[in-house]
């Protein structure tokens, strides 16, 4: 009897402890304007070798639930539909009997087998604050890079080494959200060297919002790379060659390995350039003009290396390390040929010739640790970010100047001068962004504190006798402090055809800047607020109208502001202005969007305190120089459309037009000067599929753009007409592209001063031919690198 009292009681005891430990799986599928939900695949699987312990299928409206036994260690959910994303949520143990998520899927692009599924994004989408082009649903990313990517992306404007947008003195680029700390030349290398093929997105932010830094009359484009989600290893090599006057070579590799809880991934590039050109500046004075003409052979080395990894501390807690490496090797040979007239016979009077030999070298550090917490299904994130960059920079130039009469004799008078310096930069960044969703709105709110500093010298010597002596009265040693410290709040909120978004910034800035030959210090210290505002309304699917404003401000370089002169000839310098104050800005842009064809943006901006690099004429001695001041206040009115067609199912066309109505007004030159001059440019990109299994395609792009009114400058009208080919072999694991540039040599820059009547015309070898060729290896399927870092404003402002 006991015996069986003793086995029922077992019996009983089991079954209780079963129902009781026994968990409930329960949720929600969310997918935009889809209605019936019950597609969506949910899999139960096992930690230890994911297999599959349970299949689940969701109602029409998307709800699920499940119950389990009992929790096993590394039990995951796996959310699965055709065309979107699949999500991951590993189930932990949980304080009660019960997992609950609302689960979104998103749409992706997928390749099985080499078939591709696309569930199809609109190619072009505007949200709230900022218009995305997906750059997946574009024919013209078969077998083409990132830098002819962003020709084709609504309201940016490309030319040979610039990336702009209209209406903005300055465009950041940021990849997965990490700003670019490169420009010129080497930011158009690293373009290059991305293919389309990796690339998810560009988003295109002309106003960003509170939790960016309030730095910069600037835009924003992000691109954003795929994710992928399986272990291993793959990685990109690309080499190519361009000729222009002289021959220019370009190698870059990257790589990404995965394995389980840890992602490594790296990039490093060498870009060899080499180019002439060639720059006229006429200046003019009572009685003499002078037209001075530059012939440069540049060559500069640039190499960029980067290497970082994530470590998943937990399912949804990543801890990440990156540590990038920049250099610079730069060498220029400078002939100048300044010949001087008598004004008003124009009759020649004598001419200066300076040789000249310049290095720059340079090399930049730059450390990140990073921290990501998912604190729960709802949205909830935690994000760190700290920073530490160090840049060390070594300038040094030789000329040598002589004088002749009109008849080629030698007037007897000459010189022989070396400048050298050092230029020092260390900043340290700290930032925290939590992101929390509520019923109410999406909230995000963070902080940030930056500590700069910057110490810069420059010796002038003059050979005397047997050696070079330092001309005091032209060296000097500039120290220059900033601290900054930042928080913001932003409130995002959905409801009906509305989106409505609301942030604000605030930022305390202290700066210290000290010059050791005129023994002067300059401090500033202030506070100040950045509002941003976004609006959207959707009258159906396929109209959308948008409004943003935001208020910006705009800090100098550091390297601006000290006052010392770097000469180029003896009657010609550049030299920075210690008492520069911060411009401000006040944005205002109303959007429309037709389908995923056409966008129009109406802007209008108001920059006071504007910096501007001016030129000044000595009429005493007969000499010009180029200084950065807060010149005025400039106020511009445009208007921005993209139209982006497929005429043909080979043929995909990109045609944007831009208008500008500009007014500058100043009193830099002691006189109230105003400007005003409306311009207008155009671009038209084409890409032409030329066979069946798309392998081979041809590009044909061309834009104008007019005279346009740059504060005290005009800028004369110029052209450009690109044209290209591509194709993929070996499976599509090798691309070969020949491009050539400014094939009509119509890109050359023009501009007059209104003012003063200083004439500039330069071109900068645009010409080019360039053989480009990429091999891609390993397993493709991979999950990428994190979006993590945006403490690079400042880093920004120091190259």
């Amino acid at each position: 009897m006991n015996f069986l009292k003793a086995i029922i009681t077992c019996i009983f005891s089991v079954a209780f402890l079963h129902c009781f430990s026994q968990q409930m799986i329960q949720g929600k599928i969310i997918i935009k304007e889809k209605e019936d939900l019950s597609f969506v695949n949910i899999l139960l699987r096992n930690g230890a070798d994911s297999a599959i312990i349970k299949s689940i299928t969701p109602d029409t409206s998307g709800n699920f639930y499940v119950t389990i036994s009992h929790y096993q260690t590394g039990m995951f959910i796996e959310v699965a539909a055709l065309g979107y994303a699949a999500e991951i949520y590993q189930l932990q143990p949980p304080a009660n009997d019960t997992f609950n998520w609302n689960i979104n899927l998103t749409v992706q692009e997928r390749e099985l087998d080499g078939i591709t599924i696309n569930s199809k994004a609109p190619l072009i989408e505007r949200k709230v604050d900022r218009v995305i082009f997906n750059v997946a649903n574009s024919i013209s990313s078969n077998g083409s890079d990132v830098f002819e990517l962003l020709k084709k992306t609504p309201g940016v404007q490309v030319s040979h080494e610039d990336i702009g947008m209209t209406g903005k003195s300055t465009v950041s680029i940021m990849i997965d959200n990490r700003l670019v700390q490169t420009d010129g030349e080497e930011l158009e290398a690293l373009l290059r060297s991305m293919p389309a093929i990796e690339i998810d997105k560009i988003e295109v932010i002309s106003a960003p919002p509170a939790k960016n830094d309030a730095q910069g009359n600037s835009g924003i484009i992000n691109i954003v790379t795929k994710k992928k989600r399986r272990n291993g290893f793959n990685g990109t090599v690309t080499g190519s060659y361009e000729q222009r006057t002289k021959g220019s070579e370009h190698i870059d590799a990257s790589f990404n390995y995965r394995k389980d809880k840890i992602n490594v991934y790296g990039n490093s590039s060498i870009n060899r350039n080499r180019f002439i050109s060639l720059q006229q500046t006429n200046t003019f004075y009572p009685e003499q003009q002078q037209n001075q003409t530059l012939n440069q052979d540049n060559r500069p080395l640039y190499t960029y290396t980067q290497l970082g990894f994530d470590y998943n501390l937990k399912p949804n807690a990543v801890l990440g390390f990156r540590y990038t490496l920049g250099t610079l090797d730069g060498k220029t040979d400078e002939d100048y040929d300044n010949e001087v007239l008598h004004i008003p016979s124009l009759v020649k009077d004598s001419t200066i010739l300076t040789n000249a030999f310049a290095t720059d070298k340079g090399r930049r550090n730059v450390f990140n640790l990073n921290y990501e917490w998912k604190i729960d299904s709802s949205g909830k994130k935690l994000t760190v970010n700290a920073d530490y960059f160090t840049r060390k920079g070594d300038k040094g130039r030789a000329f040598k100047t002589s004088d002749f009469f009109a008849d080629g004799n030698s007037t007897g008078v000459s010189s022989d001068n070396k400048t050298f310096g050092t230029i020092k930069t260390a900043i340290t960044t700290v930032s925290v962004d939590y992101e929390m969703p509520t019923v109410f709105a999406i909230f995000s709110l963070g902080a940030k504190t930056s500590f700069v500093h910057n110490n810069s010298d420059n010796v002038f010597t003059t050979f005397q006798g047997m050696d070079y002596i330092v001309d005091n009265d032209k060296t000097n040693t500039f120290d220059y402090k900033e601290n900054t410290q930042a928080a913001y709040i932003s409130a995002q909120r959905s409801f009906g055809k509305w989106d409505l978004q609301l942030g604000f910034r605030g930022e305390y800035t202290q700066t210290k800047g000290y010059s050791l030959s005129l023994s002067q210090t300059n401090t500033n210290d202030y506070f100040n607020i950045f509002p941003t505002a976004y609006v959207q309304y959707k009258f159906s699917e396929v109209h959308s109208l948008n409004f943003n404003y935001s208020r910006r401000i705009d800090r100098s370089s550091f390297w601006i502001m000290n006052p010392f002169r770097i000469y180029s000839t003896e009657t010609s310098y550049e030299e920075g202005n210690p008492f520069l104050q911060p411009a401000f800005s006040n944005n205002f842009e109303l959007g429309y969007t037709y389908k995923s064809i056409f966008t129009m943006t109406l802007f209008s901006q108001h920059v006071t305190n504007l910096i501007t690099r001016v030129s000044n004429i000595d009429t005493v001695s007969n000499s010009f120089n180029f200084v950065s001041a807060n010149a005025g206040t400039q106020t511009q009115y445009g208007v921005t459309m993209t139209l982006s067609i497929q005429p043909l199912s080979f043929w995909e066309n990109t045609t944007q037009v831009f208008g500008t109505y500009s007014k500058f007004n100043s009193t830099f030159y002691n006189a109230d000067v105003s400007y005003v001059k409306p311009s207008f440019s155009i671009e038209t990109d084409n890409t032409f599929t030329l066979n069946a299994s798309q392998t081979l395609s041809a590009e044909l792009g061309f834009s104008f753009t007019s005279a346009q009114q740059s504060d005290f400058d005009v800028q004369r009208h110029f052209c450009n007409l690109s044209a290209g080919i591509k194709t993929f072999l070996f499976q599509k694991k090798l691309i070969v592209t020949l491009d050539a540039e400014d094939i009509l040599k119509t890109d050359i820059w023009q501009m007059k001063n209104l003012y003063n009547g200083t004439f500039q015309n330069s071109y900068f070898d645009n010409r080019s031919l360039q053989l480009a060729l990429t091999w891609k290896f390993g397993n493709r399927n991979i999950q990428a690198k994190r979006n993590l870092n945006k403490n690079s404003d400042e880093i920004n402002r120091a190259n």
